[in-house]
């Protein structure tokens, strides 16, 4: 009898649940907007649009406008790459990155422009952090000829030069910092006290190592 009243108590509340669920047969229809975000996919940072070159420009500007236009984000060369000669537009293919901190003016000649960079490294084609730049490094030249009335880059160098600030790739500035953070701490880890355990701050302060066990 109590199993009776038990599978007839199921039965109810499953026909309830049943009658809770059942679709709509008649209703308006409601569009509803995906929230998936654009199509392009700048993984959380603001998109930065870079500009061509304008007619006129100084060879200095010239190197300004390239150098701004690499800043473009998500990336994209295309536009970069107008501000090359028709020649070097069609071998030029970055290597790896350079990333700084702050960069000096474009300055010099109409020929030959320099441009000056703080605070700068270099990471490989993959963002793997290659080191930072030495002084002499961190001068970057740019050589340029005239197409067509406009002066052009034809000579540059072999990566992507990027802002930190600026488009500032979360994965390079994230490499950056943990090889950065490394070499603070000490390439090798904590030294070692023969086969005992790392030597400590107090060790070092004596001035002395103890004998292995």
């Amino acid at each position: 009898m109590r199993r009776r009243v038990a599978a007839s108590l199921v039965a109810v509340c499953l026909a309830e649940l049943t009658g809770c669920v059942a679709l709509p047969e008649a209703g308006p229809v409601v569009e509803v907007e995906e929230s998936g975000g654009s199509a392009t996919d700048t993984g959380g940072a603001a998109a930065i649009d870079a500009r061509p070159p304008q007619e006129g420009m100084s060879a200095a500007e010239v190197v300004k406008g390239f150098l701004d236009a690499m800043q473009a984000w998500p990336t994209e060369l295309s536009t970069a790459k107008q501000f090359l000669s028709s020649e070097t537009r069609s071998t030029w293919s970055p290597a790896g990155t350079i990333v700084y901190e702050d960069a000096l003016p474009p300055a010099g000649a109409a020929a030959r422009i320099e441009v000056r960079l703080g605070g700068a490294s270099r990471l490989d084609a993959r963002g793997a952090w290659q080191g930072d730049l030495a002084p002499e490094d961190s001068i970057l030249g740019f050589r340029l000829v005239t197409e067509d009335g406009e002066y052009r880059i034809s000579d540059l160098p072999d990566a992507l030069v990027v802002g930190r600030r600026g488009r500032a790739r979360p994965a390079a500035r994230a490499s950056v910092r943990r090889r950065r953070g490394a070499r603070r701490g000490g390439a090798d880890g904590p030294r070692r006290r023969g086969r005992g355990r790392p030597v400590g701050a107090g060790d070092r302060r004596a001035g002395r190592h103890q004998p292995d066990r």
